[in-house]
């Protein structure tokens, strides 16, 4: 009798439970995002070295989903504190042809300028920005830096070890 009891209430206990928890909210649909959504694509890098010799050019990659028409974006360069924004030529826009996904954002680095030991940050954002979306990001920090070390090799061509 005493197990019934027990039993009994654990029932009432679990429905309880169960018609207590119903709501009566009705589930709202969140706000849909328009327009462009243009945002830096995720396999940019974040970090690029120079060694003797390299490319001067580099370029970073957007990418956006409302493709239908051709798209013109500002980016606009925030420098870290003692980085000479005359160590880099980036063109104020980037536009995307009309049915494209992506565009490229091809810019030039004086990187014989730099200094060996010292990192230059810059960040790229996009502007303005009802032309991002929340979901990418709008904005890409880049860590540039000089890599004076050269490769040595043995008579062979081979990696030398020191």
């Amino acid at each position: 009798m005493k197990n019934l009891k027990m039993l009994y209430i654990a029932l009432v206990a679990l429905m309880a439970g169960v018609l207590g928890s119903c709501t009566n909210d009705p589930y709202t649909v969140g706000e849909q995002i328009s327009g462009p959504q243009v945002y830096w694509n995720s396999s940019n890098p974040s970090t690029i070295e120079f060694k003797e010799n390299d490319s001067k050019k580099k370029s970073l990659t957007l990418l956006r989903l409302d493709k239908d028409e051709e798209l013109t974006v500002s980016v606009i360069l925030d420098f870290a504190d003692g980085v000479d924004e005359s160590l880099f030529e980036v063109p104020e826009t980037v536009t995307f042809k009309k049915g494209e996904g992506s565009a490229k954002l091809n810019f030039k680095v004086n990187y014989e300028q730099f200094e060996s030991d010292k990192n230059y940050t810059v960040v790229f954002k996009l502007y303005p920005s009802d032309v991002t979306t929340s979901y990418g990001f709008s904005e890409w920090k880049v860590n540039f830096a000089l890599n004076p070390y050269v490769l040595m090799k043995d008579e062979k061509g081979n990696n030398a070890k020191g």
